[in-house]
């Protein structure tokens, strides 16, 4: 509570400040669309902490269950990607993908494991710079299991807050850029990729060229 009522107070703080400047009639007319602009962004960012929470408390329900059915992963994986293909243009990021041409099934619950990759490439945007490369690569490992890898040539992770990564609330690196969000994104991650009895983790070391690995086997 004490995290997340701390999370929470500063757009509400930036909120409340403006409004009042803005009703007391303290901001000209000229500058009040700037106001209006940093309302809004901070308004944004309240209501995706708390759907952080919202989804983070449901997933955390002994009544949370997965609805799997069989899915082509390959064509699961090429979808999502091209979907996604035109933020990574805008954000001047490129996307390199390894996906198999055959089909490889498995049981999976396609729309809760969206937000696996969502929130894994939202965290890429996050704390990527322009010309940063997402690799992505989808393999069948000699056992059949399915293993994804999610690597960047960005700025890297720090090894000691990459043990703590799917821990809630654990925000960041000292290596990237300033804390941002709820801290439950890799959470959840976390929770869904073990529902579907898989697991996640950071590789240490990355393998050359990426600067920040996550690999999934399910």
């Amino acid at each position: 509570l004490a995290d997340i009522s701390h999370d929470l107070k500063t757009p509400i703080t930036v909120i409340q400040g403006y409004t009042k400047a803005i009703n007391d009639g303290l901001v000209k007319t000229d500058e009040q669309e700037k106001y209006l602009r940093v309302i809004y962004q901070k308004a944004c960012a309240l209501n995706d902490l708390i759907n952080g929470f919202h989804d983070y408390s449901k997933i955390q329900h002994p009544d949370y269950k997965m609805d799997k059915r069989k899915i082509d992963l390959c064509e699961y994986s090429r979808e999502y990607f091209a979907d996604r293909y035109p933020e990574f243009e805008i954000a001047g990021c490129s996307l390199e993908a390894e996906i198999p041409e055959e089909p490889f099934y498995y049981y999976l619950d396609p729309e809760k494991f969206l937000r696996v990759f969502d929130n894994l490439i939202s965290n890429f945007f996050k704390y990527s710079d322009r010309g940063t490369t997402l690799y992505y690569r989808l393999e069948k490992t000699e056992s059949g299991r399915a293993r994804m890898i999610l690597a960047d040539n960005g700025q890297g992770i720090d090894p000691e807050i990459a043990q703590r990564l799917f821990q809630p609330f654990v925000v960041g690196s000292e290596a990237r850029t300033a804390a941002k969000g709820s801290g439950l994104g890799l959470a959840i991650v976390d929770k869904i990729v073990k529902g579907h009895s898989g697991f996640i983790r950071v590789v240490i070391p990355p393998e050359h060229p990426y600067k920040a690995e996550f690999e999934i086997i399910l």
